[in-house]
């Protein structure tokens, strides 16, 4: 990996022995890297890679898939948002440790334009209220599944979440009295 310092893309989903560590190596490396998929890694412990970017630079990530990696925590959220500005596209979708704390770090994402969060049962009105109100340029947000989402919510993206296009939702939402 020392020699792919032009690498752009990167995916290892389903790569269970990467490690914090590995991804760490990664990011040191591959400076102009603009998409990672870590769909299921198991052996992250909260995002090292994105923790460390200030070390070696803000990290040029646009897209960010973190699918069904259940190790990713509210701690780890806020690496993310310290160190990846540039994030345009981030899939959490059924990352279980995510809670509201986590939401409100990702609402200094100025950048971020689509939004998974499906399955993130942790997750309430406060949180979304968070990510619509510091999200300016939100266009897509996925909240299938996510059950303790309410009102509150809903209608913080509906007042602040002006770009946006899309909202999915399926089994979601305790919504009324």
């Amino acid at each position: 990996m020392a020699k792919c310092s032009e690498l752009l893309v990167l995916k290892l989903g389903l790569c269970s022995s990467i490690s914090d560590k590995g991804l760490a190596f990664i990011s040191s490396s591959c400076g102009k890297l603009i998409e990672l998929d870590l769909y299921r890694l198991v052996n992250l412990l909260g995002c090292f890679l994105l923790s460390q970017s200030s070390s070696v630079g803000e990290s040029n990530l646009t897209s960010l898939y973190f699918n069904s990696c259940n190790s990713i925590t509210d701690d780890g959220l806020a690496a993310l948002a310290n160190g990846c500005k540039k994030i345009k596209m981030l899939n959490l979708c059924y990352c279980n440790k995510i809670t509201d704390t986590g939401l409100g770090h990702l609402g200094s994402l100025e950048e971020l334009t689509n939004l998974e969060l499906r399955c993130l049962v942790r997750i309430t009105g406060i949180g979304i209220s968070s990510v619509a109100i510091g999200c300016k340029n939100l266009i897509e947000i996925d909240l299938k599944r996510c059950y303790s989402v309410d009102d509150a919510g809903l209608w913080a993206l509906a007042r602040y979440a002006l770009n946006l296009r899309q909202v999915s939702f399926l089994q979601s939402f305790r919504l009324f009295p």
